[in-house]
């Protein structure tokens, strides 16, 4: 689907008294690029003319997998416009030898053509080595995409909307007075919350969700009222040609794994809800891990259509396989809790990568992973978890996703999310953590890197507010660093960093604890990480939280952790 825009103005240059209309111009940000076995390169076509640039790309061979995450290979690009082209390798395509590959990147436009030259270097599938010495390299993060970019900080037009019940005001119910505050604001109801969650009501045309939160919120009857914000994931994409599985040999997993690498034992207590972007189920490293999952973006409110239905699953892929991808099964990678440990895939984001998920999508998304009942859901989740990871956030305070979690909480499940990866006060002039991680009763994850430092782009809070509860692998810093080895779709494998990829390795490692020990609770699984990590004296508590997570401390075990 071609992603439409408005035509941009005719660039109109006078030269010596006659008119000269500058055309389009196309203009590349590579001549060649060189990619590493299934790892990400990039390629940026601009509009580099005076007129609105139409253009497409192809590739002459089987093995690149070329994404537009803004759209289509096909557009039209104004006047300074880019679109970035993320390139990465089909691994069913290619053999292990020959040792490299070459192919041709063609684009074509009405302000010129080009060809690219591809070459990619294939390791061969018997390399053992967790890791390398090699694998430290120089990389700059990259920040997630602004909300306010095309969207807006929230779906237009929606309000959530949660009314206080009749013991505290001793009125006739919720429905009747709910039903009145909505008249007289001449909203409409769009979903019901059913008793267990916030009301998604819809604004009369031209209504400020802000305005109407702040006008609603003085009304007795309303315990709060808020926009349906956006959320964004929480990745960082790295080059490539990276080391393999750092994480696993330097963070005390191959001791853990003495004492155990996870069971399945049918508990709730070692199911890890991956609630995401989408994962690939069919993963060969996944497809044994895998319980029914569910979509909660098949509505309205989460945006998006007509767009690869894969675009966004490589993320939620990546954050399944750090967490439980299936180890002894002589193929791909291990996941931190490798053996037995099941994966619930519950999709919180649209399909179209132009579109980001809602407060409304994550709240159902949490409740139904632990169990309860989500009103208008087509079917009851029959294998609750008790491990949530949420590798995802957005730079706001909902009391939707605080009471979404308390339920979680109280269904006795832990519940892990992304601290954020914008850094302190350097992105989107933030000085916190990033919602859901700042809800009361989550435990925010931060990220660092292969020297155990906090992560350049790992968020934390400078204001008093909630901050990380501690680290864990999530690599890319400024000066020498990793990316996190982890499942690509299709049977791919390939690089990201973020605190998207610490959040998961907790979340495997509580499974471990529960699988050796499952008559601990979820608040000593809690009070066990944070009592599992490695401290250095001169650590700021506030970026470090109680530290860096060691997966053979949390298992018993003396640590070898920053040794």
């Amino acid at each position: 689907m071609v992603r439409l825009r408005p035509l941009a103005p005719l660039m109109v240059i006078l030269l010596g008294g006659c008119i000269y209309f500058q055309p389009p111009r196309l203009g590349l940000s590579a001549t060649t690029i060189a990619i590493g076995e299934n790892s990400w390169a990039t390629l940026k076509v601009r509009n580099d003319g005076g007129h609105t640039l139409e253009w497409s790309i192809s590739d002459d061979q089987g093995w690149l997998d070329l994404i537009n995450f803004d759209g289509s290979l096909v557009g039209e690009l104004g006047v300074g416009e880019r679109a970035t082209i993320h390139l990465s390798i089909d691994r069913n395509s290619v053999e292990t030898a020959p040792e490299s590959y070459q192919a041709t990147v063609s684009v074509a436009s009405n302000g010129g053509n080009a060809v690219v030259p591809i070459t990619m270097t294939v390791r061969p599938d018997t390399a053992t080595d967790l890791c390398p010495a090699s694998s430290m390299v120089s990389a700059a993060p990259q920040v997630p995409p602004d909300l306010s970019a095309d969207r807006g900080p929230y779906v237009a037009g929606q309000l959530l909307v949660r009314f206080k019940d009749s013991h505290e005001l001793a009125l006739q119910g919720a429905g009747a007075y709910a039903s009145a505050v909505a008249a007289e604001f001449g909203m409409q109801l769009l979903r019901s919350g059913g008793g267990l969650r916030a009301d998604l009501l819809t604004l009369p045309a031209g209504s400020d969700p802000e305005q109407a939160a702040t006008a609603l919120a003085d009304d007795p009857r309303v315990r709060y009222a808020e926009p349906n914000y956006y959320l964004h994931l929480q990745v960082v994409p790295n080059d490539p040609d990276l080391g393999l599985q750092w994480p696993l040999c330097k963070f005390g997993l191959p001791a853990a794994w003495d004492v155990t690498a996870g069971v399945d034992d049918g508990s709730a207590k070692t199911i890890i809800a991956i609630i995401d972007s989408g994962t690939d189920t069919d993963h060969e490293d996944l497809i044994a891990k895998m319980l029914p999952g569910h979509d909660f973006c098949a509505t309205a409110d989460c945006g998006g259509v007509d767009a690869d239905p894969n675009s966004l699953v490589h993320h939620g892929t990546h954050v399944a396989g750090i967490a439980a991808a299936a180890g002894d099964n002589a193929s791909g990678v291990a996941g931190v809790a490798h053996q037995g440990v099941r994966i619930l895939p519950v999709k919180v984001f649209p399909d179209d990568p132009r579109f980001f998920a809602t407060v409304s999508s994550l709240v159902d998304g949490i409740l139904w992973s632990v169990g309860e009942d989500v009103p208008g859901q087509l079917f009851a989740n029959s294998n609750p978890a008790r491990i949530l990871n949420m590798s995802l956030g957005g730079p706001i305070i909902s009391q939707a996703l605080n009471d979404a979690v308390q339920v979680a909480r109280s269904n006795g499940a832990l519940v892990f999310a992304a601290s954020g990866n914008t850094g302190a006060g350097d992105f989107l002039a933030l000085d916190g953590i990033l919602a859901p991680a700042n809800a009361p009763g989550a435990t925010p994850v931060g990220s660092v890197n292969s020297n155990f430092q906090r992560s350049s782009f790992s968020m934390f809070d400078v204001t008093g507010g909630p901050s990380v509860a501690f680290l864990a692998p999530g690599g890319l810093d400024l000066d020498d660093d990793t990316a996190v080895f982890s499942t690509f779709r299709n049977d791919g494998y390939g690089y990201f960093s973020g605190t998207s990829m610490a959040t998961p390795f907790v979340a495997g490692v509580a499974a471990l604890i529960w699988s050796a020990e499952p008559g601990l609770t979820d608040d000593q699984v809690l009070d066990r990480l944070r009592s599992s990590t490695y401290f250095e004296n001169g650590w700021d508590a506030l970026e470090y939280g109680a530290g860096v997570l060691c997966a053979d401390l949390a298992l018993g075990l003396a640590s070898t952790c920053g040794q």
